[in-house]
């Protein structure tokens, strides 16, 4: 039982061994993905966001041009009423004319 047991402890240092090896010589060519990767992911998410504040302030301009457009006399309210009729509204009478 004992040499079966130090058999394993012996094969368990040999594997560890060889995992460490493969490990460093893996090492370098890991670490150049990795860069790679995060080099892109970096540069990509900049791209997406630079992109999307473009998409805002250009819908924003578009918005506001819109608002600009739009006559507040086609909505029937108090300030569209008073402009149409020349007139000042207090509590729904008239309150002058201009």
């Amino acid at each position: 039982a004992m040499d079966n047991v130090r058999s394993l402890l012996e094969r368990n240092k040999q594997f560890e061994e060889a995992h460490y090896s493969c490990r460093e010589l893996l090492e370098d060519r890991i670490n150049n993905i990795e860069k790679y990767v995060s080099r892109w992911l970096v540069i990509g998410l900049g791209v997406n966001f630079l992109f999307m504040a473009l998409i805002a302030v250009y819908f924003n301009f578009q918005f506001i041009s819109l608002r600009k457009k739009v006559d507040h006399r086609y909505f029937l309210i108090k300030e569209s009423l008073e402009s149409i009729h020349g007139v000042k509204l207090d509590k729904g009478n008239v309150a002058h004319k201009f």
